[in-house]
């Protein structure tokens, strides 16, 4: 039987896609569960973090310490002691990925250790065992490959080297023609990114993209009451909105209000997507 959160979840204030300051960040909040959550369930709230982890073993690795991101589940210490031998600690993954640094020692282009990292953390979130905590990174790690595709066929890249993962989807975009492409045993939602993909206003499209993530996350959350799920749903608002915003910086405020004024003054924002 899965856990009850009743008065954590209450909790927490709402949020909003159009939210210009939020109370925490995605660390602040990942703290404040802790000691609250079930150990299992706190596990799962840490692969939503785990993004962070793998471009910190990266830096690590080729010594750019001074590009940390603290959203990350391990400290320093901890992922020094990982590339000399992960523990129990680490999830499996992360254990492949580790053995995958230590057997290739000469490595040390970013953009390629952070991209096999990411394969493998993409290849092991399948197995979540939890049912909107899977079809989330699911959809994510599908959102993220339709655009390096369409990326890749934009700058003459090779998809088949940029293409992250080994499921299903992914190795339908390797092996898909850029002018026979067809998305139609896909989620609508895709097909929406083909259409709005090119359009010059990089932020509206950004906005677009935030607006349909955060519908499709409300959406699985929809069946869930005071649960894991509805904590999960929060954090993956929240890093949706903290991508967006500085909230400890008012310079981050100053530019997310511009752009919203931007973007209200330029389009009128449908109120469905």
């Amino acid at each position: 039987m899965s856990n009850t959160y009743y008065a954590l979840v209450a909790s927490l204030p709402d949020l909003s896609l159009n939210d210009k300051e939020v109370k925490f960040d995605m660390v602040a909040f990942r703290e404040r569960m802790r000691p609250h959550l079930a150990e299992n369930d706190y596990k799962l709230l840490q692969a939503l973090y785990y993004s962070y982890d793998i471009r910190n073993t990266v830096f690590l690795t080729v010594n750019q310490e001074e590009k940390w991101l603290p959203q990350g589940n391990f400290t320093k210490d901890t992922l020094r002691s990982f590339l000399i031998h992960p523990d129990d600690e680490a999830p499996s993954f992360f254990v492949d990925f580790i053995r995958y640094i230590q057997d290739h020692p000469k490595e040390r282009n970013v953009k390629h250790l952070i991209s096999k990292g990411t394969s493998y953390y993409i290849n092991w979130s399948a197995r979540v065992p939890n049912n909107l905590l899977n079809n989330w990174l699911r959809f994510l790690n599908n959102l993220k490959n339709l655009m390096i595709w369409l990326n890749s066929h934009k700058f003459d890249r090779d998809p088949t080297e940029e293409v992250l993962g080994n499921y299903f989807e992914a190795e339908y975009l390797r092996r898909a023609i850029k002018a026979e492409i067809d998305l139609k045993s896909w989620d609508f939602r895709f097909r929406e990114v083909l259409t709005h993909f090119d359009n010059p206003n990089i932020a509206l499209r950004e906005y677009f993209i935030d607006k349909m993530k955060w519908a499709y996350i409300n959406e699985l959350e929809e069946p869930y009451t005071f649960s894991i799920e509805n904590i999960l749903a929060y954090a993956i608002k929240l890093r949706i909105l903290n991508r967006n915003i500085q909230t400890t910086e008012e310079k981050g405020e100053i530019a997310l209000q511009r752009l919203m004024d931007g973007l209200l003054k330029e389009h009128k924002i449908p109120d469905s997507f």
